[in-house]
């Protein structure tokens, strides 16, 4: 569980959901040691790592698609004959 501590303190980027549909933690709440116990009991551990890991690799320089130059591909020469 010492590789679990380090969720503690991240935000959430899932709700993640027991079998019978109880909410485990929310979308946009922190991760807790009583929602890693919970997780750990409800059998959704993986999904707390994901959510976590979602949050920790969350892109901070996303540039707009009209910001780069479009460079495309030349047509082979003697391909389509005109």
């Amino acid at each position: 569980m010492a590789d679990l501590g380090n969720l503690i303190g991240t935000p959430s980027k899932l709700t993640i959901l027991d079998d019978e549909g109880h909410i485990i933690v929310k979308e946009g709440e922190v991760i807790t040691y009583g929602v890693i116990i919970a997780a750990r009991d409800a059998g959704r551990l993986d999904d707390l790592r994901m959510s976590a890991a979602m949050a920790a690799r969350e892109p901070s320089d996303i540039q707009p698609v009209s910001e780069y130059e479009e460079i495309g591909e030349e047509e082979p020469e003697h391909v389509h004959p005109e």
